[in-house]
């Protein structure tokens, strides 16, 4: 059954939930996943077009003067225009649904930016944030349903790993 404080906080719904039960992401969950991928490509395009734009314009600029800074633009040209192909070219945005239930165990960590918040069930870490922190209760049992990479699922303890729905166990 729903919990509908748990899928305000880590925004799923009844029908994501039904479909993270049969195993697989939900056509929205799946979306989200293509949305992130296009969003990574787009962002490496502009920086690969920024490069290229401070190359003709130091060429127009400084026309003579300005061969070391052509070269070196034209250089990190090049280079963020492969970088942008290999990412592309070697993305792995398939994602396997995992799920794991247990007791959770609260805990916050202290690093150099601030805290971290954690909730570990059966020694499956979760980083979340503080408002689902607070959601999630110390000692109860859930179910959680998340996401790893494909590529990944051979070391599941340390993988990275989405939350895609949450089950509150009686």
């Amino acid at each position: 059954m729903l919990d509908r404080g748990l899928a305000d906080v880590f925004h799923f719904d009844e029908t994501d939930l039904q479909y993270n039960k049969q195993g697989v992401l939900s056509p929205t969950q799946l979306q989200k996943y293509e949305n992130m991928n296009k969003s990574c490509l787009q962002v490496s395009v502009v920086i690969t077009l920024v490069f290229i734009a401070l190359t003709i314009g130091v060429a127009v600029l400084f026309r003579e003067d300005a061969l070391p800074g052509l070269i070196t633009l034209g250089v990190f040209s090049i280079l963020s225009g492969l970088g942008t192909w290999f990412a592309w070219a070697t993305r792995d945005d398939r994602y396997v649904l995992q799920q794991i239930e247990g007791e959770a165990r609260l805990r916050t960590d202290s690093t150099e930016n601030g805290r971290r918040y954690v909730v570990s069930i059966s020694g499956y870490e979760f980083g979340v944030d503080p408002v689902q922190y607070e959601m999630v209760q110390d000692g109860v049992s859930y179910r959680i349903y998340y996401a790893v990479p494909e590529g990944q699922t051979k070391s599941l303890k340390t993988a990275s790993k989405q939350i895609q729905s949450v089950e509150r166990l009686s």
